[in-house]
């Protein structure tokens, strides 16, 4: 940031537990003071006889479309088949059948892992997945999917009432932080004008972010974003709804991008007016 020492350093909190120390970097690089209040953690999920038999039940299924619904799901998908020696079946299934990645993290995952994607979702929502397989038609149709961590099983009925046979498997589920202080800290000074602005990568943290906040804080911080005292930031247009449909202001890219967002961070950093702290 330049003219540092005519303006007092960005206070940034940052929701995302991953990729938290790259963003902090650039965050750094841009002058700001990082406050990290993840909203919600990743819990591996270490059933393995269930990830096994769910694993073993698509292979033999033979889906003719995947849904790949997370980057980290799929990595985690991949090697729990390497350790229970299910791996090189399931690579062998994924590069046969359709996969459908909901969005550019999944659908990276799916290159990285030597994979192509037959379509990306380019609003980054599993629903568009659904519908884009229902439009070629899903009746008598076998899928499968891999969940997400706040799945709650909707994206599994709306296939199978769409005429599909579905399968399913969970890799990992996100969870409340042990010490929730972090967050109410967050809600806390961004109502109050102690911090400048927060950050989400997830449309679940974001959710998780605002359920900590009271009425009082939700008007103040509506208030705030609205004056564009206060910058909410998110990847994308579904990270951002749950704060959308509460009244907030936020800004996200067009496409969904965590770079992207940093940019727009350090652009509306610089365009802001000096100020002292309060």
């Amino acid at each position: 940031m330049s003219d540092t020492d005519a303006r007092a350093p960005l206070r940034v909190h940052l929701t995302a537990q991953r990729r938290s120390r790259e963003i902090d970097e650039a965050l750094t690089r841009l002058g700001a003071e990082v406050f990290h209040c993840p909203a919600l953690v990743v819990v591996p999920d270490e059933r393995d006889e269930q990830i096994a038999r769910d694993t073993r039940a698509i292979l033999a299924a033979r889906p003719e479309a995947v849904l790949i619904t997370t980057g980290v799901g799929l990595r985690a998908w991949l090697a729990a088949a390497d350790a229970l020696e299910l791996g090189e079946p399931l690579r062998r299934l994924l590069g046969q059948t359709r996969l459908l990645a909901r969005g550019a993290k999944a659908h990276g995952a799916i290159r990285a892992a030597g994979l192509t994607a037959d379509w990306v979702a380019p609003g980054e929502s599993t629903s568009e997945l659904i519908e884009h397989l229902t439009v070629e038609g899903l009746s008598g149709r076998t899928v499968a999917i891999q969940h997400h961590g706040m799945d709650d099983g909707r994206d599994a009925r709306d296939l199978r009432e769409r005429g599909a046979q579905v399968h399913g498997v969970v890799l990992y589920r996100y969870a409340q932080p042990a010490d929730p202080e972090p967050v109410l800290r967050s809600v806390r000074e961004a109502a109050d004008g102690s911090a400048d602005a927060v950050l989400f990568t997830s449309a679940g943290a974001a959710a998780a972010w605002l359920k900590a906040a009271d009425a009082e804080q939700r008007c103040r911080l509506a208030e705030r974003s609205a004056s564009g005292d206060l910058g909410l930031f998110a990847v994308g247009a579904v990270t951002a709804a749950p704060l959308r449909e509460h009244g907030f202001t936020v800004q996200h890219p067009e496409r969904f991008r965590l770079g992207a967002m940093l940019r727009q961070v350090g652009t509306w950093a610089q365009s802001r007016s000096p100020r002292e702290r309060p």
